[in-house]
């Protein structure tokens, strides 16, 4: 798992503070430390939220070390030029069933960090 160093390694590569990231995603500068240091993991909607903002599939931000490895497939989508959400019925449907998919993967593989994301 590769999440808390993923955070920080975007953030940084961004050129983000701790605070504006924290703000792009409703949190204090001390909450996103605590996710970047692993004291804490974000809850999935912010997982999510994080994904949207650096335009990566959640199986990258969690499951790869991006500093090492890079992505595994082209950004979702650029950081400024989309809105985080979308009117599209279908784009929504596809990414709640993709969400189902990951969550069942996380509770495969993790069941702890299930739980601590709240994952049923």
């Amino acid at each position: 798992m590769y999440l808390s160093k993923n955070i920080k390694f975007l953030r940084k590569n961004l050129k983000l503070s701790q605070t504006e990231l924290g703000k792009r995603v409703q949190k204090t500068k001390e909450v996103i430390s605590a996710y970047e240091r692993g004291v804490t993991t974000p809850p999935l909607d912010v997982v999510i939220d994080l994904c949207r903002l650096f335009g990566l599939p959640l199986d990258d931000l969690v499951f790869r070390d991006l500093a090492k490895e890079g992505a595994s497939e082209k950004p979702l989508r650029e950081m400024e030029k989309l809105p985080a959400t979308s009117s599209s019925p279908d784009i929504n449907r596809l990414m709640a069933q993709r969400i189902k998919e990951l969550e069942r993967e996380i509770r495969r593989h993790n069941p702890g960090l299930a739980d601590e994301l709240g994952i049923g």
